[in-house]
């Protein structure tokens, strides 16, 4: 007989009693140990599946919007071939548009020179006679020649008596900024408004005599600007389509260069290859939880039935 035994012959009914439920709660605690382990152990695998899966979800995704980027770029590549060739007609006529009117023979220097001599014919005799009549008549023809006149040295439309009366206050300083007009500080807009507007007037207004100058002059200015900002617009037209060209050109080769690259390095192999390496750790990881699964059941189960199968069957009874 073994000392063990020996000690648990001498130890009674109520020691052996409490041995025995000394040695099941121990292992009952141990026991319950070991299923929270597993429980706990089969949720983090849980956990870390739904996660692979999400990633899988997500990168799948990744893959329809990179595919879908790849139809909208070959679709806006498209557009701007298209683009691209309306440019180059444009441009086309445009240049036609210019050489023809280089070819017209239409010349502004000659309307130049004679407003360079209407000049020289303003005298302080005509502007203090302008004055003179503003203060005491202002025929409405003469005001509506000096309106337009005071318009183009203004660069501006609805000129009113008060411009004019500015602009004629000092000799000197009208001269002067009549010398320095340039054909091209107008806008074309007021060019061609003023021009017809100045010709309707001297239809009706007759002689001006001595400030016949300022109708001259204006006519003369105008004449050389409508030719100058015409060929001016007509350039800055064909320098904006052109500009467009090589934007729309710029963007097209973007475009390709993109396809170019997405081909050369098979960037959407990228978003399969991933897919497909996620997708086998989860199968693996979805084994891994099915069997965590198992295992955690079957540590509840055994840790359930644990009352019946150790206190109930081992425990002696007390009479």
């Amino acid at each position: 007989m073994s000392d063990i035994e020996s000690k648990l012959l001498n130890l009674g009914t109520e020691g052996l009693h409490n041995f025995i439920a000394q040695k099941g709660q121990q292992r009952k605690n141990a026991l319950h140990q070991a299923c929270q382990f597993q429980t706990s152990d089969w949720h983090n695998t849980q956990t870390s599946l739904s996660s692979i899966e999400n990633t899988v979800a997500a990168k799948r995704q990744e893959l329809v919007d990179f595919q879908n980027k790849q139809v909208q770029n070959q679709a806006d590549a498209e557009k701007e071939r298209a683009s691209i060739e309306e440019l180059r007609q444009q441009v086309a006529d445009k240049e036609r548009e210019v050489e023809q009117e280089k070819a017209s023979g239409k010349k502004s220097q000659s309307y130049k020179d004679s407003t360079a001599a209407h000049l020289q014919r303003l005298t302080r005799e005509s502007v203090k006679n302008v004055n003179k009549t503003l203060e005491n008549d202002s025929p409405a023809g003469l005001i509506s020649v000096l309106e337009i006149f005071v318009s183009v040295l203004r660069n501006k439309p609805n000129t009113k008596p008060v411009d004019v009366e500015l602009f004629f206050k000092d000799f000197d300083k009208l001269f002067a900024k009549m010398g320095r007009m340039e054909s091209t500080d107008c806008s074309f807009d007021l060019v061609d408004k003023n021009l017809k507007a100045i010709q309707s007037v001297a239809s009706t207004v007759g002689d001006l005599d001595i400030n016949q100058v300022y109708l001259d002059w204006t006519e003369s200015f105008l004449q050389a600007a409508k030719i100058d900002l015409r060929m001016v617009k007509l350039l800055s037209e064909l320098e904006d389509l052109k500009l467009q060209l090589q934007r729309a050109q710029l963007k097209l080769s973007r475009f390709d260069q993109m396809k170019e690259h997405t081909q050369q390095f098979n960037f959407e192999s990228y978003f399969n290859q991933s897919i497909s390496l996620l997708e086998d750790r989860a199968q693996n990881f979805s084994n891994i939880v099915a069997t965590d699964e198992r295992q955690a059941q079957e540590y509840q189960k055994e840790l359930k039935g644990f009352n019946k199968a150790y206190f109930e069957m081992m425990m002696p009874r007390r009479e």
